[in-house]
């Protein structure tokens, strides 16, 4: 684990790599193979992904990872969380407009 984030249990990484197709240790380590090969023949999801549903899991991940070791988006993320949910939707609307 490096610094800044956030641990996966084994329990939770073993979950997720069985609901993503993606292995285990590289969710706790990025070590290793990242798709899962023998141990998703084995076990079914408990309900059905696409593979464009995994890419994005896979990228939410990839993009939860960077927000936690940066100090400035973390500082950021933190503050959203703490904004009550009407205003949160209210800043939605917002970015969304000026993304247009």
């Amino acid at each position: 684990m490096r610094n800044g984030e956030i641990e996966l249990t084994e329990r939770m990484a073993n979950s997720w790599g069985i609901i993503l197709g993606i292995s285990s240790e590289w969710l706790q380590k990025e070590t290793g193979d990242m798709l899962l090969r023998e141990e998703v023949e084995n076990q079914k999801s408990p309900f059905p992904l696409s593979e464009q549903d995994k890419l994005q899991f896979t990228n939410d991940i990839l993009l939860s990872r960077k927000i936690v070791n940066n100090p400035t988006l973390r500082a950021i993320a933190e503050m959203l969380v703490n904004i009550p949910l009407d205003e949160q939707k209210k800043i939605k609307v917002i970015i969304e407009t000026f993304l247009k």
